[in-house]
């Protein structure tokens, strides 16, 4: 069993962070699995530089 929880955050771009929800998807589907969620948005560094980022470029 994965101890992974999930980022619920839909507007994140990097789809390649373990914790991106895209991932759920690639769990087997023979097996029951559990997963958590949490919205990661407001702590996530990577996630934040990009917001920091996006406002800076619509200035």
């Amino acid at each position: 069993m994965l101890d992974i929880t999930y980022c619920n955050n839909t507007s994140c771009p990097f789809k390649s962070c373990e914790r991106h929800l895209i991932h759920v998807k690639e769990l087997d589907k023979e097996k029951t699995e559990y997963v958590s969620v949490a919205n990661f948005g407001g702590t996530c560094r990577e996630y934040l530089s990009y917001l920091v980022n996006e406002v800076k470029n619509d200035d």
